[in-house]
């Protein structure tokens, strides 16, 4: 989709666009209409910085005590119509057409709802999510009707929606021979966003279809929430290095501002110590000092005041960090990590896109439905799966979330707020020019994905590829574990372990995708991360002449 866009003359913005509207059918279990995201953009007309933020907002009817009720089911924050906030990709991807797209906004749809209504067949990583989330996807009975022909079973099941289904065991059997897939209903719907528009999705026929669609499962979403959405534009963050300026996304995403601060302390710490081994340890400390003030005290401020980003991203406050984790002032103090019982923690399934274009712009673009296939609720004949962003509040302030985030009260439930996100948007500039566009899926991890390719490409002078694919760590302060990619040499595992560390291995996570330009050969580079299965693209448009 973004390779035709660019061929019709079409900018980043636009092949952006398209290739989101395309991933919403095609990566159904990573982003799509009922969710939400951040964009970072940069417009290479005017040489500025636009944080666009169209993430999902809480029910005008949710309140802090939401899921505190007696009955209440404990998973209700993740799975089933209570999970569901206020979606924003649709607003958020007509906002950003219509300041800075070039091709009409019809020319966008194309091949979204080709594979929408002829159908494509689901890949291996596709189908493995629908397993993985099969006992969800078979509880709603829109869902279930969508996904019945990936979930081949001859029998019917207790559905919402259906009070007349059997009562079946959830132990379905699997596919042996994966289908050629469509979604006419969601077909539909994008064939009416294309014609009329993007207010159709939140007022109107269409508005009022998934709307009731929602409603008549329980959803406490109603249509002063629809007509009340708006996107935000807000100021970006910045940081300037040696290497360039670094613009990232603010709150209520935590990712710029954990992302710069720990970017600002690292420079302070390079040149100690000379070993991998404490490079290491004091990168965890960073780590943990960025997540503790993120759980603790971040956000979204148009509700919580106070929050001091502003001293977070100063220099002058790196460089006391810097000197306190040298000194050993912090974790090791206190014997490092001593709790030993953790939550196993998920990682998320977010869409990244990352373009530039001739032109000088540049867009990072993160998508989302919270965990695989959100809340597992299809929005009646809407064919829209809908998000279960609701779990990413303090749902119960001091207990972890699906991602293992234990958060404060600064983050809990409140009516039309957003919740705090790890969504980590980044794009580097040189002398007003955008020279890398990049970010991930990955739940809290995006932050820690983003710091370490940078931290490895910039102060550590590995070639961008390598950056990307080399073996990752993460530490979120809670749970009291520092997890370790599969492949990350034993030894440095032991340097840990000997520290009072607890570890723990995992296989892989995060999906890394980066563009780079470079100003003097003119000439651009993109890396998809070997994780994932992302997709790397130059895109060498036709002369007008020829």
């Amino acid at each position: 989709a973004a390779k035709r866009v660019f061929l019709q003359g079409g900018n980043a913005i636009d092949a952006g666009i398209a290739a989101a509207l395309t991933l919403a059918v095609v990566e159904p279990y990573n982003s799509g209409l009922g969710g939400g995201g951040m964009a970072l953009l940069w417009d290479g007309q005017k040489k500025k910085a636009h944080a666009i933020d169209f993430r999902e907002k809480a029910p005008l009817k949710a309140q802090s005590d939401l899921y505190l009720k007696e009955g209440i089911d404990p998973k209700a924050s993740t799975q089933g119509p209570l999970a569901i906030a206020m979606p924003g990709e649709v607003a958020g991807l007509a906002y950003l057409h219509q300041k800075w797209g070039k091709l009409p906004w019809k020319e966008l749809f194309k091949e979204a709802i080709h594979y929408a209504e002829t159908g494509f067949i689901p890949d291996q990583v596709f189908m493995d999510r629908v397993e993985n989330r099969r006992d969800c996807l078979i509880r709603d009975y829109h869902t279930y009707q969508i996904f019945r022909p990936l979930l081949q079973t001859k029998s019917d099941i207790s559905l919402n929606g259906d009070p007349n289904a059997p009562k079946n065991s959830i132990n379905l059997p699997k596919v042996e021979k994966v289908p050629l897939w469509t979604q006419k209903d969601l077909a539909n719907t994008l064939k009416t966003l294309r014609d009329y528009g993007a207010e159709s999705f939140y007022q109107g026929t269409l508005g009022g279809l998934w709307l009731g669609g929602l409603k008549d499962k329980g959803a406490i979403l109603e249509s002063e929430d629809l007509s009340s959405y708006q996107v935000l534009e807000r100021k970006a963050l910045k940081s300037r290095f040696e290497w360039g300026q670094v613009w990232g996304m603010p709150l209520p995403s935590s990712g710029g501002t954990s992302l710069i601060r720990a970017l600002n302390t690292l420079e302070s710490l390079q040149l100690s110590p000379s070993t991998e081994a404490k490079r290491l340890d004091q990168f965890i400390q960073v780590l943990g000092r960025i997540f503790k003030d993120r759980n603790e005290s971040m956000g979204d401020d148009d509700f919580v005041k106070k929050i001091p980003i502003k001293k977070w991203i100063r220099k002058s406050f790196a460089k006391k960090e810097a000197q306190a984790i040298i000194q050993n002032s912090d974790l090791s103090s206190q014997k490092r990590l001593k709790e030993n019982q953790f939550k196993e923690a998920g990682t998320g399934h977010t869409s990244h896109l990352s373009v530039l274009d001739q032109e000088g712009n540049a867009l990072s673009l993160t998508l989302s439905l919270n965990l695989s296939f959100g809340s597992c609720v299809t929005a009646g004949k809407s064919g829209v799966l809908m998000n279960n962003q609701m779990d990413d509040f303090s749902t119960h302030p001091g207990q972890a979330n699906a991602f293992g985030l234990v958060q404060s009260t600064a983050n809990a439930i409140a009516p039309g707020k957003r919740p705090l996100s790890s969504i980590t948007p980044t794009i580097i500039t040189q002398d007003k020019v955008p020279i890398l566009a990049l970010g991930s899926p990955g739940g809290p991890r995006i932050i820690t994905s983003v710091l370490q390719v940078l931290y490895r490409h910039y102060f550590l002078k590995q070639d961008l590829k390598s950056a990307i694919a080399s073996p990752r760590l993460h530490y979120q302060d809670k749970p009291k574990v520092v997890f370790l990619e599969k492949n990350i040499p034993q030894d440095l595992e032991n340097f840990l372990k000997d520290l009072g560390y607890l570890t723990k291995r995992e296989e892989t996570w995060s999906n890394v995708q980066a563009v780079t330009y470079d100003p003097q050969q003119k000439s651009f580079r993109s890396f998809s991360d070997p994780r994932g299965i992302g997709q790397a693209l130059v895109v060498q448009a036709k002369a007008k002449d020829e």
